[in-house]
């Protein structure tokens, strides 16, 4: 059984990789291509274990990305589901 993460994809390579720099300070990231099911983005993503949602939420919260540079997904074996802002 593949394990559950959360998966930030964006628009354009150079803000996934603006994010990964943003966020490694304060939350274990790894870059991986997006999922074919989320082919509308650029192609890279950036997958955060669940166990570190809390860190991710808070950095998201301190705006250290803007809203409108990702879109945040919750991905488990049966679904990916987009997480909305408030």
């Amino acid at each position: 059984m593949e394990a559950c993460y959360y998966l930030l994809t964006f628009d354009r390579s150079q803000s996934a990789l603006s994010a990964e720099r943003v966020l490694r300070p304060r939350v274990p990231v790894q870059v991986i291509p997006t999922l074919r099911q989320l082919s509308v983005s650029c192609g890279i993503s950036l997958r955060v274990e669940r166990e570190h949602y809390p860190a991710l939420a808070t950095a998201l919260r301190d705006a250290l990305l803007s809203p409108e540079e990702y879109r945040l997904y919750y991905v488990d074996h049966t679904q990916i589901k987009e997480m909305k802002e408030g």
